[in-house]
């Protein structure tokens, strides 16, 4: 919240700075949305069986065009923290995780038809997670730490009704190229630290199609009326990775809800035109 804070200042002092040599109105989108669903993972390094339980989530999202882009270009910046708890087919062992991801992206618009947006584009991601397994005595943690180039795609309809408008979007999301940490096949994480010059080239990995896939899509039903919108939507997270002997992989879907609110930024002396839906 604090660098959101942060955020929306200094948009609107650069608003009031050049405010009489800009064309249009700034607008900021923000979203925030809470997520619970069902989650599987599998982290070799802890356990060769898969675990699964209940997550929770929360996402936000903050997106603004870039100036002097005839609303075609606009950037974001999302954050999302996840919790779950989970157990093995036979209820012998938990793993708990706790994740944390930030990103920063940029995606072209185009509006073929009337109401239809399609974007494309891409995001730089860091994410990382802690696992702890209840019953490894010997390595009981393990963590998930990557840098990752994505390749993102939207599509967005919108709807317009009396007194609302309910928009309609799916996004979807696949890593292209980066790094990740992964240990090597029983080493444990002392180990890492003792032997920190020795171990990082062999625990610091590229990723790409080669080791590390997957594919996030965000359903997403907007009802947006003149003062406020209310969201519900559908999120799957697939991502599978291997690397020094070891398999991971997480698949979670999760049901949301949340909203999405405006900040309008002053051109001039005056509001103009307001630019077109974002997030």
């Amino acid at each position: 919240m604090r660098q959101f804070i942060v955020l929306a200042t200094t948009i609107i002092v650069s608003a009031a700075a050049y405010g009489q040599r800009c064309d249009s109105a700034l607008l900021l989108n923000n979203s925030w949305a809470f997520r619970v669903g069902r989650v599987k993972i599998f982290d070799q390094y802890l356990s060769p069986q898969e675990y699964k339980g209940t997550g929770y989530a929360w996402a936000a999202t903050h997106g603004m065009y870039y100036p002097k882009t005839d609303y075609r270009v606009s950037w974001s910046v999302y954050e999302t923290f996840r919790y779950a708890n989970t157990v093995n087919a036979s209820m012998s062992a938990m793993i708990m995780y706790l994740s944390a991801e930030i990103g920063f992206g940029s995606y072209y618009h185009w509006r073929p038809v009337k109401n239809l947006t399609l974007q494309a584009g891409g995001a730089i991601e860091a994410a990382g997670g802690v696992k702890y397994q209840s019953r490894n005595v010997n390595n009981p943690g393990s963590g998930d730490i990557a840098l990752t180039l994505l390749a993102v795609a939207k599509v967005r309809y919108d709807i317009p009704l009396r007194p609302l408008t309910i928009s309609l979007q799916y996004d979807v999301s696949t890593p292209v190229i980066g790094c990740m940490f992964i240990p090597e096949w029983g080493q444990s994480y002392f180990e890492i630290y003792e032997h920190m010059k020795e171990s990082l080239p062999d625990v610091v990995k590229l990723s790409s199609f080669h080791n590390k896939t997957g594919a996030d899509g965000h359903f997403k039903i907007d009802l947006i009326f003149s003062g406020f919108t209310l969201r519900a939507g559908l999120v799957h997270e697939n991502r599978w990775w291997h690397g020094n002997g070891l398999h991971f992989y997480s698949n979670n879907i999760f049901g949301e809800i949340g909203t999405v609110v405006d900040l309008q930024m002053l051109c001039g002396r005056k509001a103009l035109k307001r630019s077109p839906v974002l997030l």
